[in-house]
């Protein structure tokens, strides 16, 4: 490599002068002590490919060793990374929280106090494993070329990850620049020699400590077809010092730039329409291999591959007028490259072509770029988009100048897609891996690093995440760890694999696209371990939070703790980090699984006489046995004793939590009937227990129904209900004291809380005798009436049934459904159970009061104890029936006669005095007129 000098005494034009200053030689020996992947490696990104010789790359050697869960700078004592961190923050805003955490943390990372407000917030992103904060180094205004703090906090307000480019050695003093931006550019351009068009040309100083020389340099970026590339350069401000210039397609992103006011446009329709694509590629879809009909052919549509296309909808395409174009809000045509082939609109929304057709690739990238990008924000709800433009994702899928690559260009936050070989645009797996480019940039806010290939292996992870998921090969096939296996594989290229067989760091060669396999293929062994999903969420929340000089070990650390963060179960963090593990990388510790992971550790609540809840979370926890429902990977256990025979256990999931809750008599022993699932997210799970044995253990497993994670993993849990009544059995009947007359001076207090259904349900009678109480008495008299009163509580409708027998051989007496009071004939001295209860299956409080009255026999000559049917007249008495009437009848009143009801149902008081068919009534008729 060459470094070059300007001679400012000589600028003219584009006609400048310049002087070697060094050999080749001694090049070499100062790019050895620069700093590594201070820049990035283009992204051209599918295929390998030598650098441009107009390329002069600076490159500085540094090392590294992981102590206490950090990676340090060997020559600064600093780190890089900070791994597994759990430092608390309690400001009120993200940045306010990340500024805190600094505050403590400055002299750690290398920052001094007063430097701390150079530090200017570059971007501030929540995601489902927390929020990252990206703070840019500025020196007296000036940013510093590629140098940021990223700080992660978890959603429970943790600092948990810190990714630091932070440079230490510049100077406070700054030269003043004698180059001028015009100046610089002229440099740039008289070395590439340019002859095409120049875009995205921009220019603006940056500081750069390198070698302890100059550290102001003009960053110069742009973009022209001859020679073909996305140049950035740095010119020394001072000296004119071409000090490096990269072909990158990937470079940093200046942050903040404020949109301009644009002019109203009224939006297009959006339909869908259809199209013809491979999905994910011929080869797949037909499981064979490259060759007879399955071959490039120079664009053939073979039969074989006409037949290899799917049908697919091409959602939301724009429509204006009659034209349909293949620009969405997830996907946009551009044509921005050569060669120029326009963007294929046309009238019809069926677009249905050959790949002889160049619309065919086309409408092909259009749909996989459409509907990864659904997935990354409808069905992942990642929030992932370009910060480039507004819109869908920019494509141009014949550009390149038709050379066998493809590139994502950070510059633009575009994708272009080469023609070579087989069309590039033809393989979903490169549609994807360039997408990955482009989610690797955006989701770092411009911060997208190719130490170690790391950018390479996440394009081939999402490529090989999406076409082993729609399941064409088994894993005994080759195939199944390929990528790119319509485009590579073949004649053309080698491809690539993700079952790479090296390991890091030993197996690293210093040719990013082969190191990328690397990572790509641990995360795909995470795909297979914990399923599609969650390694998605885990992968792209992970590596948002790193940072342009992120390398592969700290990008296995962040998407393991994106997945502590998530709540990831407890096996599902185990496969991961043995996983990473012996992959070589150097992990943090294993955080401690939930202490209530198994029903030997359950958590101890108690039973109240009201829901008093416990909160609880299934995050780090566990598949303890086979669920009962859903999927049981993160049970949880606790327990409680039974105070009394019932008890009510309620879960009440927060937010998108779906509680599931079952109830065991003993550790691996479930009561019948307990698995409860009824409400959904956010819902509350109740079981009602019944025939519980007081002080007792019983045990309550809680966890999430889906197997997919939810935002939020906690929950609340509460087991309560009174003890059960002394009475809430027929053996534990209350004793009724029985009043000798007819008024109710002897009255008991009753109460249903607590109470359970007896073990002698019957249900005999009407209503539900799930919380019934038992009552007692002797009979003094051949009549009494019991009477319920003063009733309080959830509900004033209370049932009730008279027995005769004793406990273990009752015979129903009598059936009473919402009545106050009831007239018995009985037998002196025998026992009488009285049983209340509610109407319903809830479970009442109600409290009320009872009582037996008894009446004297009438005297004579008017007594009577029994109305007869029979149309005569009733003398004055006190009449009962003896049992229930059968037939219905009527009797003749006195005309002087008064009546006076003490009980009775299926009875009018008319003219005539109507008994119904299953009256039992007591009745009074005074004055005795025979």
């Amino acid at each position: 490599m060459d470094l070059f000098l300007l001679n400012l005494s000589d600028i003219s034009g584009r006609q400048h002068l310049y002087e070697q200053t060094m050999t080749r030689r001694v090049e070499v020996l100062l790019i050895l002590l620069s700093l590594l992947c201070v820049l990035n490696n283009s992204a051209k990104a599918q295929k390998p490919s030598s650098s441009s010789h107009l390329e002069r790359k600076l490159i500085r050697s540094e090392s590294f060793q992981i102590q206490s869960n950090m990676r340090i700078n060997t020559a600064s004592g600093y780190p890089v990374a900070m791994y597994n961190q759990r430092v608390k923050v309690d400001a009120p805003t993200p940045e306010a929280m990340a500024r805190q955490y600094l505050m403590t943390a400055a002299a750690q990372l290398g920052i001094d106090q007063q430097n701390l407000a150079e530090l200017h917030v570059s971007m501030v992103r929540e995601s489902q494993a927390g929020t990252t904060v990206r703070l840019r180094q500025f020196r007296q205004n000036i940013p510093v070329y590629r140098a940021e703090l990223a700080i992660t906090i978890s959603p429970d307000q943790f600092v948990t990850f810190v990714s630091s480019s932070y440079q230490h050695q510049i100077k406070p003093n700054l030269d003043i620049p004698q180059l001028s931006a015009v100046e610089a550019q002229e440099v740039v351009f008289n070395y590439l020699d340019v002859k095409g068009e120049v875009t995205d040309l921009k220019t603006e100083l940056v500081l750069l400590d390198y070698l302890k020389s100059e550290q102001m340099y003009h960053k110069v970026n742009l973009t022209t077809n001859d020679p073909m590339g996305h140049w950035e350069a740095l010119v020394g401000a001072v000296s004119g010092r071409l000090l490096t210039v990269e072909d990158r397609a990937c470079y940093h992103h200046d942050h903040g730039d404020t949109p301009k006011d644009q002019e109203f446009v009224k939006p297009p329709m959006l339909i869908n329409g259809t199209g013809y694509v491979f999905d994910p590629d011929p080869l797949s879809t037909a499981r064979t291999s490259y060759g007879g009909g399955y071959v490039d052919g120079n664009d053939a549509a073979t039969s074989e591959l006409n037949a290899a296309r799917s049908t697919v909808i091409l959602k939301d395409l724009t429509l204006v007028g009659s034209t349909y174009t293949l620009v969405g809000p997830y996907a946009a045509i551009d044509e921005f490259e050569f060669p120029n082939k326009g963007s294929f609109s046309q009238a019809s929304s069926a677009f249905n072509f050959t790949r002889q057709s160049d619309a065919f690739e086309a409408v092909n990238v259009y749909y996989h770029l459409d509907a990864s990008m659904r997935y990354i924000n409808e069905t992942l709800d990642l929030g992932i988009m370009p910060y480039q433009y507004s819109g869908g994702v920019k494509f141009d899928p014949h550009g390149l100048s038709g050379a066998d690559n493809s590139h994502y260009i950070i510059s633009s936050g575009k994708l272009a897609f080469g023609e070579g070989g087989v069309d590039d645009g033809e393989d979903s797996d490169i549609v994807h891996h360039e997408l990955g480019h482009g989610l690797h940039d955006w989701v770092t806010g411009g911060s997208l690093s190719q130490v170690e290939g790391l950018s390479e292996g996440c394009g081939d992870y999402w490529a090989v995440s999406y076409n082993r998921s729609l399941g064409h090969w088994d894993s005994s096939d080759a195939e199944y760890n390929w990528v790119f296996t319509w485009d590579g594989h073949n004649e053309f290229w080698g491809g690539r694999v993700v079952n790479y067989g090296a390991a890091y760091p030993g197996g690293l060669v210093n040719q990013v696209h082969t190191d990328g396999q690397i990572w790509s293929t641990a995360m795909m062994k995470v795909w297979d371990a914990i399923g599609k999903t969650k390694a998605d969420k885990a992968f792209w929340n992970g590596i948002g939070m790193t940072g342009s000089t992120s390398n592969q070990n700290d990008a296995a650390n962040v998407v393991f703790q994106a997945a502590i963060n998530m709540g990831y179960n407890y096996n599902d963090l185990v496969s991961m980090r043995n996983i990473f593990v012996s992959t070589g990388y150097n992990m943090a510790a294993l955080p401690s699984p939930a202490p209530n992971d198994e029903c030997a550790t359950a958590i101890a609540i108690t039973q109240t006489t009201a829901c008093t809840s416990t909160a609880g979370t299934s995050q780090l926890a566990s598949k303890s046995l086979t669920a009962c429902v859903g999927t049981a990977d993160d049970d949880v256990w606790y327990k409680f004793v039974a105070t009394g025979s019932s008890a009510t256990v309620a879960v009440t999931g927060n937010n998108d939590y779906d509680p599931v809750l079952e109830l065991f008599s003993a550790c691996g022993m479930a009561i019948g009937g307990s698995c409860t699932n009824n409400n959904g997210p956010g819902g509350t799970e109740t079981y009602q227990a019944s025939q519980l044995t007081p002080s007792n253990t019983y045990y309550i497993r809680v966890y999430h129904f889906s197997d997919q994670v939810p935002d939020d993993w906690t929950f609340n849990i509460c087991v309560y209900g009174m003890p059960a009544p002394p009475n809430d059995e027929c053996a534990g009947a209350v004793v009724l004291s029985v009043n000798s007359d007819a008024n109710c001076n002897l009255t008991t207090s009753g109460s249903l809380a607590g109470a359970t259904a007896s073990q002698n349900q019957d249900n005999l009678c009407s209503g539900q005798e799930s919380d019934d109480v038992w009552f007692a008495f002797t009979a003094t008299s051949s009549v009494h009436e019991v009477t319920l009163s003063n009733i309080q509580g959830g509900t004033s409708a209370l049932y009730w049934s008279v027995w005769k027998g004793n406990c273990s051989a009752l015979t129903l007496v009598s059936c009473q459904d919402d009545a106050m009071n009831e007239g018995l004939s009985t037998m002196v001295d025998s026992t009488y159970f009285i049983r209340v209860y509610s109407s319903s299956l809830s479970q009442e409080n109600t409290t009320f009061d009872i009582c037996v009255s008894s009446f004297p026999e009438p005297p004579l000559p008017c007594a009577e104890n029994m109305i007869a049917l029979d149309d005569q007249y009733l003398p004055q008495g006190t009449y009962h029936a003896i049992q229930q009437v059968e037939t219905s009848g009527e009797v003749i009143l006195p005309g002087s006669g008064n009546v006076l009801f003490k009980s009775g149902s299926n009875i009018d008081l008319n003219a005539l005095f109507e008994v119904r068919a299953g009256a039992i009534f007591t009745v009074d008729i005074q004055p005795c007129d025979p």
